[in-house]
Formats: C-alpha cells, structure tokens, sequence
C-alpha cells in the first residue's frame, strides 16, 4: 500500500473488497479527475529505485529495456542492473507512447532500437542502443512493427 501511495495512488483496497469501500475509491477516483488535479509524481515521471537503503531517482528515458521478474521489474543502467518496484504492465500504462511491448515480458523504449531483425525461426528480435537483444513474441509483433513504423 505504500508503494502505491508513492505512485499517487487515489486509494488502496484491501482483500477482500467491500462494495461499498470500492464506491468510496471510484468516488474519490471521479473526483480526482474531475478537478483536473495533475497527478502527483516524483521528479520527471522518475522510477523509485530503493538501493542499500536509499531511494534513487532514474530517468526512464535512460533505459533502454524492462523486464518483467517475479513482481518487480529489471533493467540495466550504467552497467548496474536494478529493480523497481512495479509491474511491467503498470510501468508500460505510466511512460506511454514511448516504449512498445516487445513481449509480455519485456518493454523496448522506442528510440532505443536500433535493429529489428529475423531470427532463424521466422520471428523477431529487437536489438537496442546499449546492445541488448529482445525477442519479440509473434502477438506482439504487429504492434512492434507500428510502432517502429515498419511494414511486413
């Protein structure tokens, strides 16, 4: 809950969820929205990295992929791989239009690709700036194409 909290959560929801605990959370979620009250954020939409004991701040747009382990996920930057504390899927909905899902394990930041290549089985495989390699999933792949602007 707290982590949640740090992302500007509107409210928490305990399990099990009462219906009229959830009605409170919608109503404070529609009055969130309705004021046009800008969300809460850490510095430049920053990821939370808690290290050692601290709390480091890192610009997404420095990492050139995510991905998914257990409930948290994993990237490399300067050479250090590190964990943030939300889910692929959650991180995905907060940077937008900047990455692309490669696979559902793995989220590209878009200006970081440098080659989409065949591999030897008829699929494909994203290779970044900072050298990594990232198999795209053929449901994914579409999607990956549009969003590079390439066409079949």
């Amino acid at each position: 809950a707290a982590d949640a909290f740090d992302l500007d959560a509107v409210d928490f929801l305990p399990k099990p969820i009462r219906a009229d605990r959830l009605e409170r959370a919608l109503d404070r979620a529609r009055r969130r929205v309705e004021s046009g009250a800008p969300a809460a954020r850490g510095p430049a939409r920053a990821l939370a990295v808690h290290e050692a004991g601290t709390i480091r701040f890192v610009d997404p747009q420095k990492v050139a992929v995510f991905r998914a382990r257990d409930k948290y996920t994993e990237f490399t930057l300067e050479g250090k791989e590190l964990l943030v504390r939300e889910s692929l899927d959650a991180l995905e909905a907060r940077l937008g239009d900047g990455f692309v899902r490669a696979h559902r394990s793995a989220l590209v930041r878009r200006d970081a690709v440098r080659e989409l290549a065949a591999d030897r089985d008829g699929g494909l495989v994203v290779r970044t700036t900072d050298g990594a390699s990232v198999e795209v999933s053929r449901r994914a792949a579409p999607a990956v194409r549009r969003a590079l602007g390439v066409r079949k």
